[in-house]
């Protein structure tokens, strides 16, 4: 089958993601006047948070909403990542954030309407899987924000580093965020997304335990699946980097790499469901 049809405002969302990554990449790279990118960019991000948000709300119309399939799903991260890191920067300024975050906001949308979707949902429908699926959004995305910090991190330490100290660790013209500022934001973030990852993966498998299975072993062969493995790794990480953070007082590199690893695994998962739904549409072209 074909993809649906996008939203008019489609193109618009991209072009207007591709130019703010642009401009936060361009005041990464550093050069003339990369003062003055930060606010064109925000402001351009801001835009294209708006575009996308109607281009949403349009695919919701056409009975596309984000808890149908794996394809609106992952726009609807794109978007909730977006929003998220414009609200934290309403305090505390990091382009170089936004140079991580924007570039895979832009690829995830851009991702989510090439290619079909099934023409059926991928699920049930049912308010359990509703909910499994929200709380599994918005945990990722907190998780998001917290690896897009502790790149921040990484990439300061570096910097202090290489001028040994002397001097805060800058961004082009920018100066970054201290260390500590980066490391105690990276706890808060992980501290909020895992209850709700908690919780998105015990009604995840309580809702699986509901489907009817086709044979007698498959209804415990269906959590070996690869998507639930990592699932399962990505809350192994963050739970070990919560504990440890307690029991041992890890903080700075080690909670930064940890931070990197469970989303990196977090990610793999909307990536096999997303593989899925396009074999399931092509299989039903």
């Amino acid at each position: 089958m074909s993809a649906p049809p996008s939203s008019p405002l489609f193109s618009l969302t991209i072009a207007l993601y591709a130019g703010s990554c642009a401009l936060y990449l361009a005041q990464f790279a550093g050069g003339m006047a990369t003062q003055l990118l930060p606010r064109p960019a925000r402001w351009l991000l801001v835009a294209a948070l708006l575009s996308h948000a109607i281009d949403i709300g349009y695919s919701c119309v056409q009975g596309d909403h984000p808890f149908r399939n794996a394809r609106e799903a992952i726009s609807f991260f794109a978007w909730l990542s977006t929003a998220s890191y414009l609200l934290v920067t309403v305090r505390q300024a990091l382009p170089l954030a936004g140079a991580l975050i924007v570039p895979v906001a832009l690829v995830l949308d851009l991702a989510a309407h090439i290619g079909a979707a099934p023409a059926e949902p991928t699920h049930t429908g049912s308010l359990l899987a509703t909910v499994h699926i929200g709380l599994a959004m918005l945990g990722i995305t907190a998780f998001a924000v917290a690896s897009a910090d502790a790149g921040v991190y990484l990439y300061a330490e570096g910097q202090l580093k290489t001028k040994r100290g002397m001097g805060p660790a800058r961004l082009g013209r920018t100066s970054l965020p201290p260390l500590e500022t980066l490391d105690r934001f990276n706890r808060r973030a992980i501290q909020l997304g895992f209850p709700l990852f908690t919780i998105a993966m015990i009604t995840g498998a309580v809702w699986q335990s509901q489907l009817p299975a086709l044979t007698p072993d498959e209804g415990m062969l269906r959590f070996l699946r690869p998507q639930y493995a990592l699932a399962t790794l990505a809350w192994l990480l963050y739970a070990g980097l919560i504990l440890a953070r307690f029991i041992a007082g890890w903080r700075g590199r080690r909670a930064a790499l940890l931070t990197l690893g469970g989303f990196a695994a977090s990610l793999g998962v909307l990536a096999i469901y997303y593989v899925r739904d396009l074999m399931v549409a092509r299989g039903g072209a």
